[in-house]
């Protein structure tokens, strides 16, 4: 090349992208589309040797749902957060008979998605799980629709309930924790001296010095917790070896049998296990607790949270005047 140059002459430019041939046209990469219907058939019948045929069929029914209003014809086409959004606000429209479909209902059907859709991720079909960061939506209106069960409602509950389900609700009725915080209890959370219960804030804590609180058990809790750590020596003190929603569909089949027999009145009839932790609360205040301790009992980060639970002050409020006695 320096030969060329001193004689005068120029080298032809380096092509770092040759021209294509004009017959010739490249199509785009493409990536292979997999059809809605043979996929959600492949998923089922994974989960059916783990879940039970009445799980298996809800997951059914909401996959259906869902294939009924958007019509997705690929999984890439259908794995978006704006369709799913789009689905919760169609199916709040729908009806079972003469009755709107819940809250609850549209939340047991979005998390069904999310488990499908976390199949899919897990066959490399997409990228991100659609249902990540939708926050559920609120079940109930205000605080008047939370269900407070009385001490003999809580007795006849425990008289009652299934002997596998017992120590899980008599946990979160004495406690008030969270379901996730039970569900991840082991035994090393349970300290002895002094007898405390360690548990992890897993929603509101923002470091260390807020990672865990400790709650002082009655002696009716420690018992409780003393022998779910005997049966489960290892691991989790209240496994989940069923699905999701069985804590919730037992306490539900519990409030229906106390109803069925006059002894629960039926607008308690459609309990839910953050009632528990609403009765808890109630409780903890009537008699004689302050806002600031149970701010963190139930782990709040902020006291105008814990401060929706005054309401239950009122009917002592409305008392008042016969307690005093001049």
């Amino acid at each position: 090349m320096r030969e060329a140059i001193k004689d005068g002459r120029l080298p032809s430019p380096i092509e770092k992208n040759p021209p294509r041939p004009a017959n010739k046209r490249t199509s785009p990469k493409t990536r292979t589309e997999k059809r809605w219907e043979p996929l959600t058939e492949q998923f089922l019948a994974q989960i059916a040797v783990e879940l039970q045929p009445g799980s298996v069929r809800r997951h059914r029914e909401a996959l259906n749902h869902f294939a009924c209003h958007l019509t997705p014809t690929t999984i890439q086409a259908a794995a978006t957060k704006e369709n799913v959004l789009l689905y919760r606000t169609l199916r709040a429209g729908d009806k079972k008979g003469d009755k709107a479909i819940t809250r609850c209902t549209i939340n047991n059907e979005v998390s069904k998605l999310r488990r499908f859709f976390a199949y899919c991720q897990e066959l490399g079909l997409i990228t991100k799980n659609p249902c990540s960061g939708i926050k559920a939506l609120k079940e109930t209106d205000s605080n008047a629709d939370a269900v407070i069960l009385e001490l003999d409602e809580i007795k006849m509950f425990e008289d009652n309930c299934d002997a596998e389900f017992k120590p899980y609700f008599g946990t979160l009725v004495r406690l008030g924790m969270r379901k996730g915080e039970l569900l991840a209890l082991t035994e090393h959370d349970l300290l002895k001296s002094p007898r405390k219960l360690r548990v992890t804030n897993f929603k509101t804590s923002t470091g260390t010095s807020d990672r865990y609180r400790y709650l002082p058990l009655s002696q009716t809790a420690f018992e409780i917790i003393q022998a779910q750590k005997s049966i489960h020596k290892e691991g989790l003190l209240f496994p989940m070896s069923h699905s999701h929603n069985w804590l919730r569909r037992k306490l539900r089949q519990t409030a229906r049998r106390l109803a069925k027999q006059g002894l629960l009145a039926d607008r308690k009839v459609k309990i839910r296990l953050h009632d528990l932790r609403h009765t808890f609360a109630s409780h903890f205040l009537a008699n004689g607790g302050d806002l600031r301790t149970l701010m963190y009992l139930l782990g709040h980060r902020r006291i105008q949270t814990t401060e929706r639970y005054s309401h239950v002050l009122q009917s002592s409020i409305s008392e008042a005047s016969s307690i005093i006695p001049y």
